[in-house]
């Protein structure tokens, strides 16, 4: 089974059925990937950091009813304040990305699972960065 690390937006997309600014469906993609988890192709790792972002933007209990789907399939990796200094080294204006990528790498991920691919530049050498569909 794959291990991949999703980052906070992929649980955005697939929880509140978002679109991007042209209407394109990113709800669907995200929602089949989790499907898939439930399906035995993937273990999803999420981080307390992004657990942190996830709260901050989406009804909890919405949170809540995803996790209960594929709580069988999650990793949680915890971050620490060494981590996110270690971040700000790699991307200074945007340390949150590199976070999730260290983070990634952390927990034996194969992959972040990503709808900004560009983000994740700077660990690109550590880890790579795919869209849902690339799965």
């Amino acid at each position: 089974m794959t291990t991949i690390y999703v980052d906070t937006n992929i649980f955005i997309d697939a929880i509140t059925g978002r679109a991007n600014k042209y209407g394109k469906d990113l709800s669907t993609p995200a929602g089949k990937m989790f499907y898939d988890s439930m399906s035995c192709k993937y273990h999803i790792v999420i981080s307390t950091w992004t657990l942190q972002e996830l709260y901050r933007t989406v009804d909890s209990t919405e949170v809540s009813m995803l996790f209960q789907m594929i709580k069988k399939k999650i990793i949680t990796v915890e971050h620490t304040d060494k981590e996110i200094e270690e971040a700000k080294k790699l991307n200074s204006d945007h340390f949150q990305d590199a976070l999730h990528g260290l983070l990634a790498v952390k927990a034996g991920a194969e992959c972040i699972v990503t709808r900004n691919l560009s983000d994740f530049a700077c660990v690109s050498h550590l880890i790579q960065a795919k869209l849902p569909e690339q799965l």
